[in-house]
């Protein structure tokens, strides 16, 4: 009987559990649905306070920045007139609707004159190029320079720009005349002050070469920037005069005492004829390599002069490019006042093929020949 009573009450609290446990189970489900109400509630309001933010006080959201791209091609004539790549020239941008210096943005062009800029906002530009022949921005004949002119000035709107460039010559300042003549001339040439070099990889694709030549015979120049189709340009250089630091060597000099010629070989690669029945001395029209203008005409922020360039007994049209340089006025030696000006000059020619130059050193290269002249007049 106790027994029995004992299993009657366990029946009892396990029933009176299961109905605790309900009821909790009911309330824990409340406390839930309640919870997941409030955080809908939270997440609504959330999300309506970012459209607020994102749709301002006009309504409208606000725009999203759209980013171009400007490209484009830079090309320059080259010495026959035609259009050329311009390898290296400096591209300038600025965000501006006027012409400025002032520049944002810089790029330069590759071997095809190709250029690019990128990641730029709708807007007014001002673009302004710049291009040196030999990729120098300053500094001698290196090279000669062109450049856009007056700028372009352009709009970016609603897509990418193609703006393709073909530079120009740059206004030349020749405020003189030079008449080196011997009929009218007025100036004279400066031989001590005026120098012929030339270079070339040695052996093809080694360190650069160098020399001058001593000696420059003749020099006849009439140059007027106003009138070139008149003005011309002669010039003779000495082979004998080469000097490439090995005298004795590579290099010819004439020995006074003995009344004879001592030979380098540079005379030999340069076609000078030696007469064997007369003392061992030149032979003279194969001593000379001269040029004989044919046209000169404005190129660039200088000229370009093509002539006759005779050498080795071959002769070829070649492009002597150069630019006068206006100089000072000063006092000379002897006290008289006195205008001092130059002009700076480069030509190369292919000396094997063309002037059949066969020497190991300078191989097939071409040699470049620069020429610094000085000139002045007596005031």
């Amino acid at each position: 009987m106790f027994t029995r009573g004992f299993d009657h009450a366990h029946k009892l609290r396990r029933i009176g559990k299961l109905i605790l446990d309900t009821h909790l189970n009911e309330e824990i489900k409340s406390d839930n649905i309640m919870k997941n109400s409030i955080q809908f509630l939270f997440a609504s309001l959330l999300s309506m306070s970012v459209m607020f933010v994102m749709v301002g006080c006009g309504g409208d959201p606000d725009p999203v920045t759209v980013y171009y791209n400007i490209t484009g091609n830079v090309t320059y004539p080259d010495f026959s007139g035609a259009s050329a790549p311009a390898d290296g020239a400096v591209i300038y941008l600025a965000a501006s609707a006027a012409a400025t210096t002032a520049y944002d943005y810089r790029t330069v062009a590759d071997a095809s004159g190709n250029y690019s800029f990128e990641g730029l906002e709708a807007g007014d530009y001002f673009m302004f190029v710049n291009y040196n022949s030999a990729n120098t921005n300053n500094g001698r004949i290196s090279g000669i320079s062109f450049d856009s002119g007056e700028g372009a000035l352009f709009a970016v709107t609603d897509a990418s720009v193609t703006k393709d460039v073909a530079l120009v010559a740059i206004s030349q300042d020749v405020q003189f005349d030079v008449d080196i003549t011997p009929t009218t001339g007025t100036w004279a040439f400066d031989a001590n002050h005026s120098v012929v070099s030339f270079n070339f990889p040695y052996h093809d694709d080694n360190a650069t070469f160098s020399g001058t030549f001593n000696s420059i015979p003749s020099l006849l120049i009439k140059f007027n920037a106003a009138d070139l189709a008149a003005s011309t340009i002669e010039a003779s250089i000495d082979l004998l005069s080469v000097n490439t630091r090995s005298r004795g060597g590579r290099d010819s000099h004439f020995d006074a005492t003995a009344n004879s010629w001592y030979y380098g070989c540079n005379a030999a690669s340069l076609g000078v004829q030696v007469d064997t029945v007369n003392n061992m001395m030149p032979i003279e029209t194969s001593r000379y390599a001269t040029f004989k203008s044919t046209s000169i005409e404005a190129y660039g922020d200088g000229f370009i002069a093509k002539g006759d360039f005779t050498l080795k007994g071959q002769t070829h049209q070649e492009v002597l490019f150069f630019r006068f340089i206006n100089g000072y006025e000063g006092t000379s030696r002897s006290g008289a006042p006195t205008r001092y000006s130059s002009f700076d000059g480069r030509l190369e020619f292919n000396a094997l093929a063309d002037y059949n130059i066969q020497s190991s050193a300078v191989g097939s290269s071409k040699v470049i020949v620069d020429v610094a002249i000085q000139v002045n007049k007596a005031l």
